[in-house]
């Protein structure tokens, strides 16, 4: 299921340490014994000799000498293990490795809600995964994602899938790109600002939209709260333009929106703040220790994914 190329050089920024520790993480499952020990880590970290990957290394001066590029990543691999202590703490026992005296492992024994954290981690690095198992993940993700919210939000919220590569595709936006647009203007007493005339007749795109809900309880009244959220695997969803900025482009509300952005990343510092706290700003940001801690994991057993991370884990655990 992991491509061979999770046992190449990593290609991210110095500075994206989550997605550093996603890589470990990863290689740790890949392992042997399924664990990595800092020794090993110096050796996956360490610049050799016309090895040096820019991506990774963006502040590294020219003229540095090697012997100071090595104490840098030392360095790093230090922050690196307080990165995976902080997530062991907060994930508390949702973590399914154990960390400890320099060596990340993955637990023996691994119980539902652990395959939930690993189908997290698969998600977020697709680059890894075999693309005939992309298709699986990702619209799932966006069925996992309404579960989720449906779990966080009161109940009398009403929420849709919209996006057309879903799981499950909705019974109530259907037809070609405008219709579907048609029938969620009425659902929210909005006013289209687009016409057919702007989208293809064989289009049935979503507009950037991959679930809505509003919640109205008492009458057909309009002027409602409404919430819409956007559900990305790729680590550049901080420059995708948000649900909530393409609602108001298609459409004039009355109605305030609010912003949901799901992420199945770890989008933490080691202090357990955002990694990056202007791209989570203006936003409800779900990423994958707030998803943790409200997951729908009934759901999610009865999806094709669930079976996927299994067998996939236990195959390692037997190897």
């Amino acid at each position: 299921m992991i491509e061979a190329s999770i046992l190449q050089f990593p290609s991210y920024n110095k500075f994206d340490k989550h997605l550093l520790v996603d890589f470990i993480e990863l290689r740790c499952i890949m392992n042997l014994d399924r664990s990595i020990v800092l020794s090993e880590l110096k050796d996956i970290f360490t610049i050799e000799d016309g090895e040096v990957n820019l991506n990774f290394d963006l502040d590294a001066a020219s003229e540095s000498s090697i012997a100071d590029q090595h104490d840098r990543n030392e360095g790093l691999l230090v922050d690196l293990f307080r990165h995976m202590h902080s997530r062991q703490k907060h994930y508390d026992d949702r973590y399914p490795f154990t960390v400890k005296d320099g060596e990340i492992a993955l637990k023996e024994t691994l119980d539902d809600g652990h395959m939930a954290y690993l189908y997290l981690l698969l998600c977020s690095h697709l680059k890894y995964i075999a693309k005939e198992h992309h298709a699986n993940l990702t619209s799932e993700f966006e069925y996992v994602s309404l579960k989720c919210l449906e779990k966080l939000l009161v109940e009398h919220y009403r929420i849709f899938i919209f996006g057309k590569n879903s799981k499950i595709r909705s019974d109530r936006y259907k037809g070609n790109a405008i219709r579907r647009l048609e029938i969620l203007a009425e659902d929210l007493g909005g006013i289209l600002r687009v016409g057919a005339a702007d989208f293809p007749t064989t289009s049935t795109g979503d507009s950037g939209i991959d679930i809505i809900g509003w919640f109205n309880p008492w009458d057909q009244t309009k002027t409602q709260p409404v919430l819409v959220a956007q559900c990305k695997c790729s680590d550049e969803w901080p420059v995708v333009k948000d649900a909530r900025s393409r609602l108001h482009e298609l459409m004039h509300l009355n109605d305030e929106v609010s912003n949901y952005f799901m992420i199945p990343f770890h989008y933490r510092k080691t202090s357990n703040d955002w990694h990056n706290a202007a791209s989570a700003g203006r936003k409800c940001l779900i990423d994958r220790e707030r998803f943790i801690k409200s997951f729908p994991l009934e759901a999610f057993k009865e999806c094709k994914s669930f079976a996927l991370v299994k067998d996939f884990v236990q195959a390692r655990l037997a190897a």
